[in-house]
């Protein structure tokens, strides 16, 4: 690549959090994007807003950000080759989405049929020894989180199954034994009360103590009747799923409370027959679950590889002549 200058652009627009940019003469904007993609991938633009909770990247401080500028014709070699390159790799992403989602069909209708048959009479409650909504109003404000405390869970925290907490979202010592009814204990079913309802996750021993967040809902099973695990593939059932939205309150928003969680009917085979399901049910579905962990890793590599290949032509580090 011939020597790089380097150009600052003015006359950028800002409105409603949207800068435009326009190119002056000649020069490629689809060369100046995919740079721009580069700086964000490297993490320069949040460093460069100066902001620490979300970066604002106003339209002057976007204007003295330096752009390397080769030759014109250079340009548009560089963001044509990218052209092809990222349309090639978001194919690729796009067809194992596709994939992803199908796998998740079947894993449903697997588990659905698994237990479809058995008899869904009994409400939830007479299994259950609680079930409660998580805190309400000024019972717990977004401004009292301190990072590294005791994690909130809400919905967006329970990912396929599994608690993931996120460190910024917590509560100090102070605030937890506040709201100490709302902690989780090993066995809880934790299960998002709004958005996406019949989501839900089995309290393991690395979540003890957690807070159920304002979004989620905790259901704490009778042991002697219903196994955590079986109650978990009952309440996230496509059977219960529609129960749910049916009877949630809410004009905007799904929203379910505790009377509507204890009325969801559920079938309670032995304990015995229920652990014999919840094996089955898992020896059905793991290799369905592997192949969507291998899925999204690909993803997240085609990803990286779509980063890369950005930085590295705009840098120069690729020929794009000599690679086409």
């Amino acid at each position: 690549m011939p020597p790089i200058s380097t150009r600052i652009f003015p006359g950028w627009g800002f409105q409603n959090s949207i800068n435009r940019l326009r190119p002056i003469g000649d020069n490629d904007g689809r060369f100046i994007a995919f740079y721009l993609i580069a700086l964000r991938a490297s993490g320069f633009i949040r460093a460069y807003s100066n902001v620490v909770s979300m970066p604002h990247l106003t339209a002057e401080k976007l204007a003295r950000i330096p752009i390397p500028l080769p030759p014109v014709e250079v340009q548009r070699a560089i963001a044509s080759y990218l052209d092809r390159e990222t349309a090639r790799i978001d194919t690729l992403i796009e067809e194992q989405r596709r994939l992803i989602e199908m796998l998740r069909e079947r894993r449903w209708s697997v588990v659905e049929r698994s237990v479809a048959l058995l008899d869904w009479n009994t409400p939830l409650k007479a299994v259950a020894v609680l079930i409660q909504t998580g805190p309400f109003g000024s019972q717990l404000k977004s401004d009292e989180y301190e990072d590294g405390g005791t994690p909130i869970i809400n919905p967006s925290h329970i990912v396929a199954g599994e608690i993931v907490p996120d460190p910024q979202v917590a509560v100090g010592a102070v605030k937890a034994a506040q709201l100490a009814r709302h902690a989780l204990e090993e066995g809880d079913l934790v299960a998002a009360r709004r958005g996406e309802l019949g989501r839900c996750a089995v309290v393991g021993a690395t979540a003890v103590g957690f807070l159920c967040g304002t979004g989620s809902a905790l259901v704490r099973f009778n042991r002697a009747y219903m196994d955590p695990a079986f109650g978990a593939i009952l309440f996230s059932s496509q059977r219960n799923r529609d129960a749910l939205t049916l009877a949630s309150v809410g004009s905007t928003m799904d929203n379910l409370n505790s009377d509507i969680i204890g009325s969801l009917r559920v079938p309670v085979p032995t304990l015995e027959e229920q652990r014999e399901l919840v094996a089955e049910i898992s020896d059905a579905t793991k290799k369905i679950d592997t192949l969507i962990e291998e899925s999204e890793r690909f993803i997240e590599l085609s990803r990286e590889r779509r980063s890369a290949v950005i930085t590295a032509a705009v840098t120069g580090q690729i020929d794009v002549r000599e690679v086409a």
